[in-house]
Parts: structure tokens; C-alpha cells; sequence
């Protein structure tokens, strides 16, 4: 009988299944011949029909009554057995988060958590796990539920559970549980919401967790600039140097971003950040922006246009690698860029000479040599570059004007005279 009442209930669910045998006994987890057996009396009563060896829903006149009533008690034993099931599912979770959390005892503990690890991560499971982090008697097995969840990446997976989980987070008193929600909630735009947590470890979890897709960089940026404590401020740093596209969403978000009047100067925080990042792809990217500022050009830092953000943003660079020192990265990506961009060195001659004034005389005399071997394979219009770069140095580390002169006059052959000249008087002017 209760095969005949799953058969019935798969075609009254679904009027226009038509199926062989075979496939009904894979839908109906049964055996070929026992499913035959049944299919023959389904047929005979006047429920199904059976032609071409496929069974379809065709009732008889006053049979369907009959299959309403037989779909009906196969749900009522279906939804029987799913309250059973997941009633046994719970005293089960619950029994083995106990044991695995630090009130179990020793290897048991250990062997609990190497079983919860081990569990298949489905909706009912995700679910009852949730319930202990809201329920559990016990903080230590309100932890140990959540962190079971964050374990298997359980809120990604099923994000109903995330908005339950970001209020028992904010609301619970413990803070390790505290701490487990933030990890339970890892890969998920809501931990982003617990940056700004009171206890300082739920907002470092949240930190180490949250997604950085576009619109959570804002949020992790934004949350930055507002101010965090400085423990969860140098975190912050780490993940974002650790994040392969930092540069260009810190530089996309800081001259985009509002700050209003009441907000505390960001200048020092904008430091602090550059100090995070590889000065090769910050140059770059600061560098780069100049065709997007022409097409944009409105007020967005207060009392200045988004021309002068980036001016802003180039003098706090410059400030940082004053700090830092200049990279041999940057430097090498300095003459990349001098060479490449025809007008690089006029549009930049400030910003250049200040990161060149960074160098002592050593560091500049690998520059020099660096030149030197540039240019021997570029054209007669890349080595004019170099040479307004040389004039650059000369002026900013006065000690290497001798060593410039005579490169450029090494360049006489390259260069047409008159341009030397130009660049001897220049050297002598600066």
C-alpha cells in the first residue's frame, strides 16, 4: 500500500508525468517487480493507463476521489516521517555539539569535532545548527554550533541563515560565541556589517572574513575611514595588502568617496593605507586616473575638485615614500613610464623630482647605471625622455650632475646637438 500510495502521489503532484517502469522505480526508489505489481493494480482499478509500456494519469469517472485521498495519506506519512526525521536530526546535532564543544571531554571531544567537520552540510542540518547558536543553554556549545556553520561555509551556502546569525551576534552577551557568529558569518557581505562591533575580537573575525566583492569594499573602506581601533585597523591593513586588487579599488574608492565636513581629516588614514600598499601599482594607478578625472569633474572632498584629490592623493604618496624610502620597483616602474609616455616628465616634473630627491647618492647611481643601459636599445625620441629625466635627478640629487653631464654627452650621436645644449643649460639653471 504505501507504494501504491507514493505512485499515486508522483502522478497527482505532476498530471503530465508519463513514464516506463523503469523510471518510475528509480522515481519511486522501489523494486522493478514490486513496482509492476502495483503499477498492474493501479491500472486495473482505474487510476492509471497503461499504453506503449507508459503509465500515465488518466482517473476513471468517480476515481478521483480516491486518488485525492490516497495522495493524502502519503503526504500525511511523508511529513510524519520529515518531523521525525529531523527531530532525530536535532537530538543528534545537539547531542554531538555538546560533546564537541570544551565542555566534552578529551579524545571525545576531539573525535565529535572530526565528525561535525566530516557531516554533509544540507539545509535541515544547516538549520538545526543555527537553532543551537540561538538556543543552546551552554555559551561553549552556542560556539561550537557556530563555529560547526563557518566551518562548512554553511551562511554562503544558505543565506536565510545570515540575517539570524548578524542579530544573535550583535545581541549576544559572550564573546567568544560572539566571535564564532562573526566566523560562522565568513564569506558573507554581513560580516561586513560587524566591523563596527564593540568587542574588538568579533570586529578582527569580521575583518578576516568578510567578502571583498565591489560593493563590500566600499563597506570595508568606508568602515575604515570612520575610524576603528587600532588593533582592527592594522588587521584591516594586512587584508588589504594580502588582496591582489587592493590598489585599484583604494584609488577607485578615494576618488569616489564623500567626506563630509564633520568627518575627521582622512589625510593621515590615506597614509597610513599607502603605507599598505606596493608603491610600483600605487604609482600606476594614481598615474593612470588623469583620462578619467578630464571626463569627471565635480566636488567631492570638501572644498576641493576631483582635480585636486588627485593632487592631494599624489602629495600624500610622496609623503609616504619620503617615509618608506622609493622601492627599486617603483623606481624602475618611474623610468618605464618616462620612457613610454611622451610628456610624462613635463606633466609630472614636481611629483618626479620629489621621488627622486627620496634617494641618496647610491641609490641614485644605480638609477644612472639603470639609464645608461635603457638606453642603448630605444629610439633618438625615448632617449630625449631619458635625458629630461637625468636633468630631473641632477636637479634633485645635485651629486650626480657630473655623472649626468657626461651621459648626456655620451648621447651626442643620439641626440641632435642643439637639444644637449638645451639640456647642459638646464642642468647648469637647476
Amino acid at each position: 500500500m504505501h507504494l501504491k500510495r507514493r505512485i499515486v502521489s508522483a502522478f497527482f503532484e505532476n498530471p503530465f508525468l508519463e513514464a516506463d517502469a523503469p523510471a518510475l522505480a528509480l522515481r519511486c526508489d522501489s523494486d522493478l517487480k514490486a513496482l509492476r505489481t502495483a503499477l498492474s493494480d493501479l491500472c486495473r482499478c482505474g487510476v492509471l493507463r497503461h499504453e506503449a509500456e507508459r503509465y500515465c494519469f488518466e482517473p476513471e469517472a468517480g476515481v478521483y476521489g480516491e486518488v485525492v485521498a490516497l495522495a493524502g495519506m502519503h503526504w500525511e506519512e511523508e511529513a510524519r516521517q520529515q518531523v521525525v526525521a529531523l527531530e532525530t536530526l536535532a537530538r543528534m546535532l545537539e547531542a554531538l555539539v555538546r560533546q564537541a564543544s570544551e565542555t566534552g571531554a578529551g579524545d571525545e571531544r576531539m573525535a565529535a569535532v572530526a565528525e561535525l567537520k566530516a557531516m554533509r552540510m544540507c539545509h535541515q542540518t544547516a538549520h538545526v545548527l543555527c537553532d543551537c547558536v540561538r538556543t543552546g543553554a551552554h555559551p561553549a556549545w552556542r560556539a561550537t554550533a557556530a563555529g560547526a556553520l563557518g566551518y562548512h561555509g554553511a551562511a554562503a551556502a544558505f543565506p536565510e541563515l545570515q540575517k539570524a546569525l548578524l542579530v544573535q551576534a550583535r545581541e549576544e552577551p559572550d564573546l567568544v560565541v560572539a566571535k564564532a557568529i562573526a566566523f560562522a558569518l565568513r564569506d558573507t557581505q554581513e560580516a561586513l556589517a560587524l566591523l563596527d562591533h564593540g568587542q574588538v575580537g568579533v570586529a578582527t573575525e569580521a575583518v578576516l572574513g568578510a567578502t571583498l566583492s565591489e560593493v563590500g569594499w566600499t563597506a570595508f573602506l568606508a568602515r575604515f575611514f570612520d575610524g576603528v581601533d587600532g588593533e582592527v585597523e592594522a588587521l584591516m591593513l594586512r587584508r588589504i595588502q594580502a588582496e591582489e586588487e587592493a590598489v585599484v579599488r583604494v584609488v577607485s574608492f578615494l576618488l569616489t568617496a564623500d567626506f563630509p565636513e564633520g568627518r575627521a581629516d582622512p589625510t593621515l588614514r590615506v597614509f597610513r593605507l599607502f603605507g599598505a600598499l606596493p608603491q610600483p601599482a600605487l604609482f600606476a594607478a594614481l598615474v593612470g586616473v588623469e583620462g578619467e578625472i578630464r571626463r569627471t569633474y565635480k566636488e567631492i572632498w570638501p572644498g576641493i575638485h576631483r582635480w585636486e584629490r588627485k593632487r592631494a592623493l599624489m602629495e600624500i604618496f610622496e609623503d609616504r615614500v619620503r617615509r618608506d624610502g622609493a622601492s627599486e620597483a617603483l623606481l624602475e616602474a618611474l623610468l618605464e613610464r618616462t620612457v613610454e609616455d611622451e610628456g610624462f616628465c613635463d606633466r609630472y616634473l614636481r611629483f618626479v623630482r620629489s621621488l627622486l630627491r627620496t634617494l641618496d647618492a647610491e641609490g641614485a647611481d644605480v638609477v644612472l647605471g639603470r639609464v645608461e643601459r635603457i638606453a642603448d636599445g630605444i629610439s633618438r625620441e625615448e632617449v630625449a625622455r631619458l635625458a629630461e629625466f637625468l636633468v630631473a635627478l641632477a636637479q634633485a640629487v645635485p651629486a650626480t650632475g657630473l655623472r649626468v653631464q657626461k651621459a648626456l654627452g655620451r648621447w651626442e650621436a643620439i641626440l641632435p646637438g642643439v637639444q644637449v645644449k638645451a639640456f647642459h643649460a638646464r642642468l647648469g639653471a637647476g
